[in-house]
């Protein structure tokens, strides 16, 4: 259960940044915008695996999500062109400084949050 949502989290984070790359292009907005849909989108996931799972999990899967986005999301933003840094390609030491302990460090603790207010929400009936 958990996999599967997890695996449909970073389904729709990496098509999220794909719609938002060719938003910013098209539109002109910044792309530092789209970090609030992304946190959104780790919330709601984060959200979902609390609630069916635990706090815990809830963390280690949007943690998962922020790697994924932070990998092929960022490479699918590159392509289309916000996602590119104005220095260029980053060394292996920022790219996996920000992937580690910026991105997936940011998803996990979103996700635990998140899987805070799933625990506690009421269901339901």
């Amino acid at each position: 259960m958990v996999g599967r949502l997890v695996s449909w989290g970073a389904l729709v984070i990496v098509g999220f940044d794909l719609l938002a790359s060719v938003a910013s292009r098209t539109i002109g907005f910044p792309y530092s915008y789209a970090t609030v849909g992304s946190w959104l989108i780790y919330a709601a996931f984060g959200f979902m695996i609390g609630r069916r799972v635990n706090v815990g999990a809830a963390s280690l899967g949007v943690a998962i999500i922020a790697f994924v986005e932070a990998t092929v999301g960022w490479a699918v933003s590159w392509m289309i062109g916000p996602g590119r840094l104005p220095n260029g390609i980053p060394s292996i030491g920022v790219f996996a400084m920000t992937v580690v302990l910026v991105a997936t460090t940011t998803g996990a603790i979103v996700g635990a949050l998140a899987g805070v207010l799933g625990r506690v929400w009421p269901a339901h009936a």
